[in-house]
């Protein structure tokens, strides 16, 4: 998600990452790693708007994740878990993962920049 967000400065970061990182894990480790998202991002939402302390994950667990709970609002939350959904239903049906994951983080980077509702 770091890479996702500042997509600019690091592009070349993140497509050598997906290269790397995910192409080399089989179909399982890509749905692992899009299912932990997903619960990633709900417990965000429960950070945000229940209390840090009502959520599973804490800066000890997952460094950085005060910070990216903050990102996920009312106005991005559920296409950010639309799109972590349609992903994995994506590697179930056998999709190009280089492809997916670099079409995934351009739509992250988009959903991490909405606007925030007052």
């Amino acid at each position: 998600m770091r890479l996702c967000y500042n997509i600019q400065k690091n592009y070349k970061q993140l497509v050598t990452w997906i290269e790397e990182t995910l192409s080399d894990g089989g179909r399982e480790a890509h749905k692992n790693f899009l299912a932990f998202g997903l619960q990633t991002a709900h417990e965000a939402i429960i950070a945000n708007y229940a209390g840090a302390s009502h959520s599973r994950f804490d800066e000890t667990s997952f460094p950085g994740f005060a910070r990216f709970s903050l990102m996920l609002h009312a106005n991005n939350l559920e296409a950010f878990m639309n799109e972590l959904t349609h992903a994995y239903n994506h590697i179930e049906r056998n999709a190009n993962a280089k492809i997916l994951f670099l079409d995934l983080s351009f739509k992250m980077h988009a959903l991490l920049h909405a606007p925030k509702p007052l």
